[in-house]
């Protein structure tokens, strides 16, 4: 893999699908999503999902109108693809979207390295993942100041690795200085009735209320849970648990059949925000 900087640049390769590709319209859609009415506050991280804006945009909106955007933010996406090493972190270079570009904290993803040896710097694992470029335009709206990024994308992991990553994403925060804001980018139920995607996500979701990496970890897989996102959800409440946490408050949940009308199979989605 060659590291010039032109090679870790990441171009938005959703825009067009997942969400408006030029900017006046991205922008308008944003602004119909997000609520201009709750209070913005500084919060340890959050919850969004990353479907296509006109299923799941609502929920990220209600994350996303009630966040104080810090200087720098972590996004962990899961692996949809497959590609890449199941560790992967960008941690260099910079991204684009219509709104815009946003620098990674180049950093910040050395000392996070340093401290977890087995994420792997890498690009592939990012270059055809959606997970972690839709939320990004939610930011740029959201930001009154520019922000930095540290992308990382993750595939299977045990739950001793998910604590592992938590410690050390939680030890680098609080070594860093400055604020840091940590998302999971995840949807919930997939491909199930709505009454069962209600029944199956209230199970994690109540895990998540209380803040409980293994109770969420574990519910999730004993339950048959299609949250693709619980790696990286159970990682951030590990971080946020260890960053003083005492705090999650739900922002909404909802499913695909609220557009589509179908209600045998819907994908669901929920938002999350601790403090």
């Amino acid at each position: 893999m060659t590291t010039s900087v032109d090679n870790w640049v990441r171009d938005p390769r959703f825009a067009g699908q997942f969400y408006p590709q030029n900017s006046p319209a991205l922008s308008a859609m944003l602004d119909r999503l997000v609520p201009a009415s709750h209070p913005r506050k500084t919060v340890l991280a959050c919850m969004m999902p990353h479907a296509g804006y006109v299923f799941s945009g609502r929920i990220a909106g209600s994350v996303s109108s009630r966040l104080r955007v810090p200087e720098r933010v972590v996004v962990i996406g899961p692996n949809h693809t497959g590609a890449g090493p199941s560790r992967s972190i960008w941690s260099r270079g910079r991204w684009r979207t219509p709104l815009g570009e946003v620098p990674v904290d180049e950093l910040f993803c050395r000392q996070l390295r340093e401290r977890c040896p087995w994420l792997v710097e890498d690009r592939d694992a990012h270059g055809g993942e959606h997970s972690i470029e839709v939320e990004l335009p939610f930011l740029q709206h959201a930001a009154a100041q520019p922000f930095s990024l540290c992308p990382i994308i993750l595939g299977p992991l045990t739950l001793p690795e998910c604590l592992e990553l938590g410690r050390a994403l939680a030890e680098s925060v609080a070594k860093s200085g400055g604020e840091t804001l940590l998302i999971a980018s995840s949807d919930m139920s997939h491909f199930i009735s709505a009454e069962a995607a209600k029944r199956l996500d209230d199970l994690a979701l109540r895990e998540i209320e209380t803040r409980d990496p293994v109770g969420l970890f574990g519910t999730v897989r004993d339950n048959r849970i299609s949250m693709c996102g619980v790696i990286p959800m159970t990682v951030v409440l590990e971080a946020s648990n260890r960053l003083g946490a005492s705090d999650a408050e739900l922002t909404g949940w909802d499913h695909s059949g609220s557009v589509t009308a179908d209600l045998a199979r819907v994908v669901a989605y929920a938002g999350a925000i601790i403090s």
